[in-house]
C-alpha cells in the first residue's frame, strides 16, 4: 500500500503534515494545487481489493453528498496503489477525545448540533456507525466561546466494513459506544446513532465512559448490562439520570423517535431552556416580598408585647399632654370631627331659623323679603 510521505506529493496533493492517526486510517493536512487551498486528507488502513473499490467510490459519494452546516464537506476520494483516500474540508479545532466534564450548556450546544446533523443523515438513508467524541470537532473563537461543531468521519465505518464483506457477522465501530444491536451484528438504524450519541453524552457531562474494559467486557457491557447513571460520577446531574437511561435502552424501539427528542429531553430536564446549569436539588419557595426598614419610635411602654396566645391589639396611644407635644392621627381625627359637627348644627339652627321667620318677615307694603336658602345637611354630611 502506497502511504503518504510529509514533504512529497500523494494523489496530486502535496502532504505538509500529519494531523492524526486513528484505527481506520490517518488524516494529513494537504495543499491542493489547483485550487490553492488547504485540504484535509484521509487515507484508509485497508487494501482496496477485491470488490471494495466498488463499494468504496459507492459509499464516498454519498457522504460527499450530504450538505449539512454541521457535517464536514467531502471533495474528492480515489484509490491510489491500493490505498483508498479522500480530502475533505480542513477545519481548525479539536476533537472532543480528551474533553469532560463540560459545562452543562456548552455540553447540550454540542449535543444538539450533533443530533441535527445525524437526523440530517438518517432521512437521506445514511447512519455514521461511529459516533464518538472522536469524531466530533469544535473550534472556539477568540474569546474563548464554541462557534463551530462539526461531525466527521460519515460513512468511513461503512467503508470500513466493506473489507468484510463475506465475514458474517463482523463488527466495525468504537466498542465504548456502540449500540447493542450493532455488536450482535444487526444492520444499524439511526436508532444506533442515537445510543452512541447518549453514551457520548454521558462522557461530556461526566468526564468518564458508560463502560470501560477489555473487548470482552465491554461487548457483555453493552449488550446486557445496565447503563450507570450519571448521577453516580456527579449528583448535581441527577435530573438527566432517565433520559441518558431511556437513550441506553438495549432495545431500539424504547429509545427516543429522533436524535434531536433526545437532546430535546435533556434541555428539557434542566427546567429552564438555555440556561445551561441545572436547578437546585431542593425547591425553593415562592420569593418573599422586601422588607422595609421602619425607624425607630421613641414613646413609653404602657403594656406588655402580646405573646403568641393572646391576639395583638393596638398599641396605646402616647399622651398628648406636656410642651410641644403632637397629637396622634387619631386624636386629630376626633378634634376634627368635632369642629365639622360644630359647624353642622349651626347651619341646620340657622336655617330653621330662617324658614320660621320666612312668612312674618314682610315690609309692611307687602313685598315679600329674600329667603335664606336651605342647606341639604345630608349632602354636607356625606361631602
Amino acid at each position: 500500500m502506497n502511504q503518504p510521505v510529509i514533504g512529497e506529493d500523494f494523489a496530486g496533493y502535496q502532504v505538509q503534515d500529519l494531523l492524526g492517526r486513528g484505527g481506520m486510517g490517518s488524516v494529513y493536512l494537504v495543499h491542493n494545487p489547483h485550487l490553492e487551498r488547504q485540504e484535509a486528507l484521509k487515507v484508509l488502513s485497508m487494501d482496496a481489493a477485491g470488490d471494495f473499490g466498488r463499494r468504496f467510490s459507492l459509499e464516498a459519494r454519498t457522504a460527499a453528498s450530504l450538505d449539512h452546516p454541521h457535517i464536514v464537506t467531502i471533495y474528492h476520494h480515489g484509490i491510489d496503489d491500493g490505498t483508498p483516500w479522500f480530502t475533505m474540508q480542513y477545519l481548525a479545532g479539536h476533537d472532543l477525545t480528551d474533553a469532560g466534564p463540560m459545562p452543562v450548556g456548552e455540553a447540550l450546544a454540542v449535543l444538539e448540533r450533533v443530533a441535527a446533523a445525524l437526523d440530517y443523515a438518517h432521512s437521506r438513508g445514511v447512519i455514521h456507525r461511529d459516533v464518538k467524541p472522536g469524531n466530533i470537532q469544535v473550534h472556539r473563537d477568540d474569546s474563548g466561546r464554541l462557534d463551530r461543531v462539526t461531525v466527521l468521519d460519515f460513512g468511513i465505518a461503512r467503508l470500513a466494513g466493506a473489507t468484510s464483506l463475506t465475514a458474517a457477522g463482523s463488527f466495525i465501530g468504537t466498542l465504548a459506544y456502540s449500540a447493542p444491536e450493532t455488536i450482535e451484528g444487526h444492520e444499524p438504524t439511526g436508532a444506533a446513532d442515537q445510543y452512541s450519541l447518549a453514551a457520548t453524552a454521558y462522557q461530556l457531562l461526566t468526564g468518564t465512559q458508560i463502560f470501560s474494559g477489555s473487548p470482552a467486557a465491554l461487548i457483555k457491557a453493552q449488550t446486557t448490562d445496565a447503563p450507570p447513571p450519571p448521577s453516580r460520577q456527579a449528583p448535581q446531574l441527577a435530573p438527566f439520570d432517565p433520559v441518558i437511561a431511556r437513550a441506553l435502552a438495549k432495545r431500539p424501539e424504547q429509545r427516543y423517535p429522533s436524535c434531536a427528542a433526545f437532546v430535546s429531553a435533556l434541555r428539557g430536564a434542566i427546567g429552564r431552556p438555555g440556561s445551561g446549569a441545572l436547578p437546585a436539588q431542593t425547591p425553593a419557595g415562592p420569593p418573599s416580598a422586601p422588607r422595609t426598614a421602619v425607624p425607630p419610635v421613641s414613646r413609653p411602654i404602657t403594656a406588655p408585647p402580646p405573646t403568641a396566645s393572646t391576639p395583638p391589639s393596638r398599641p396605646p396611644m402616647p399622651p398628648v399632654t406636656g410642651p410641644g407635644r403632637t397629637p396622634s392621627a387619631d386624636n386629630r381625627t376626633t378634634i376634627l370631627l368635632a369642629v365639622l359637627a360644630a359647624i353642622i348644627a349651626a347651619m341646620v339652627i340657622g336655617g330653621a331659623i330662617a324658614l320660621a321667620t320666612r312668612d312674618s318677615g314682610r315690609h309692611d307694603d307687602g313685598a315679600p323679603q329674600p329667603v335664606v336658602p336651605v342647606l341639604d345637611t345630608a349632602a354636607l354630611a356625606a361631602g
